[in-house]
Order: structure tokens, then C-alpha cells, then sequence
């Protein structure tokens, strides 16, 4: 993605596309000032890969597949790096499991009935 800030020698962001703010409000300098600042901040992490992108929001629920049943769990706000793969801990009344987030699609899944459907591929029928 192209960026929208670029650096000062001292360390600090600016955007050249950013004119006339005003001087009260969010279109105050010193608003727009932070708002630039914190975009560049999140640019360094995106070009330097410390940016992660989850495959879901934490709060979301996820369907996993596991003994011929479907378990829903709900993602919490933990995420763990495990052999290379990003995990999400997901929860529900009776246990908490990691789920890799490659498996998303495989053996978790965001409805009950992708769910469903893999259950019955499981299972042999159409």
C-alpha cells in the first residue's frame, strides 16, 4: 500500500496532501499534527512487518470443527506466534483452545453452517 506520510530527518511525519486546516476542532494543526503522526507510526510497523492483520475482530465468534462436532468459541484478545504460525485464543464455557489462523476455512469457521458443511464432507455425505 502506497504510504500517505513521510519523515522528517528529526523523526517526525508529514503529509504534503494536507492544506488549509483550520483552527478549531478535528481540522485544528495540532489535531491533523497527531493524526499524521500516528498514521506514519503505523506505516513504519506495516513496511517493517510488526503490523499484524487478524483474520477476524477479537469478540468474534468462530465455529470449530473437532470430533464430529461444532464447538463455538469466542476469539479473545490474545494472539500468539507458535512455530511460525499466528494463533488466536478462542473460548467458550467448558475449555479455550488455539486456533490457527491458517486453519480458518479448514477446521474453524466464521458460520455455523460453513460449519455444517464440513461436518457432513467429514462424514461422507453431500
Amino acid at each position: 500500500m502506497e504510504r500517505l506520510t513521510k519523515k522528517f530527518t528529526d523523526g517526525g511525519f508529514y503529509c504534503e496532501e494536507v492544506e488549509d486546516v483550520g483552527v478549531k476542532g478535528v481540522n485544528s494543526p495540532t489535531y491533523v499534527g497527531k493524526v499524521v503522526d500516528k498514521l506514519g507510526k503505523y506505516e513504519d510497523l506495516e513496511e517493517q512487518g510488526l503490523l499484524l492483520r487478524l483474520p477476524c475482530n477479537v469478540g468474534s465468534i468462530l465455529y470449530i470443527v473437532y470430533n464430529e462436532k461444532i464447538y463455538q468459541v469466542k476469539v479473545t484478545n490474545k494472539v500468539y506466534l507458535l512455530q511460525g504460525n499466528l494463533h488466536l485464543l478462542c473460548v467458550n464455557d467448558y475449555f479455550s483452545d488455539l486456533i490457527s489462523c491458517y486453519d480458518i476455512g479448514k477446521t474453524s469457521f466464521y458460520t455455523r453452517e460453513e460449519a455444517e458443511n464440513m461436518l457432513k464432507q467429514i462424514n461422507g455425505q453431500s
